[in-house]
């Protein structure tokens, strides 16, 4: 019995050799290829790191996937009701979120990159801009989820601009708290984020 199972699982060594695997909750996970750096290794507070994971993961419960559930009957946003509400129309589609990416000029709204998965589409987020402006860009993707938990559940609608003020100060304040442990250069700094507005 010993000998068969050390064949066995030198053939599963074998077979599995160069990939990357994780232990989670529901067992052995393949990794994607270049890891999940772009998300658990970012200097951000844990909560818009979980966030951008879940994201990744399809795990948001978005108006489609909590109909898919059949927990509601419909899927509308409730920001617009004009659109099912998936991650994507939430982060990019939506006028909201198209205004509220314009007064960052980061440009990151852009559907063109978000393929099938919001995955895709933060790493492509993650090649294209600076360690700061990523930083920026998962924090205002966070806080979209989190205005538009605001609409639904205290009827809060904010504007672009507040969610956009939001950011700064709460980045601002993290780096604060965090500030001996990051390197030089590596802070948000000043962003012009546009209409005469810069963030510092």
């Amino acid at each position: 019995m010993g000998h068969f199972l050390s064949v066995v699982l030198i053939n599963v060594a074998v077979e599995l050799e160069g990939r990357d695997f994780a232990v989670g909750q529901s067992g052995l996970s393949e990794v994607p290829r270049g890891g999940w750096n772009f998300v658990w290794k970012q200097k951000l507070p844990g909560k818009v790191n979980v966030f951008a994971w879940r994201l990744c993961k399809v795990a948001l419960p978005t108006g489609i996937n909590v109909r898919q559930r059949r927990i509601l009957q419909h899927s509308l946003y409730p920001r617009c009701s004009w659109e099912e509400e998936t991650a994507k129309h939430t982060m990019v589609e939506c006028d909201f979120a198209r205004q509220t990416s314009a007064l960052t000029n980061l440009l990151w709204h852009t559907t063109g990159t978000w393929g099938d998965l919001a995955e895709s589409w933060l790493r492509h987020l993650h090649k294209q801009l600076e360690a700061w402006e990523y930083r920026f860009a998962l924090v205002i993707a966070w806080k979209l989820w989190n205005s538009r938990n605001h609409v639904l559940m205290e009827n809060d609608h904010q504007t672009p601009f507040e969610v956009v003020d939001f950011c700064r100060r709460f980045i601002h304040s993290f780096e604060a708290a965090v500030l001996p442990r990051l390197t030089v250069g590596d802070s948000m700094g000043a962003i012009d984020i546009g209409c005469g507005f810069v963030l510092s």
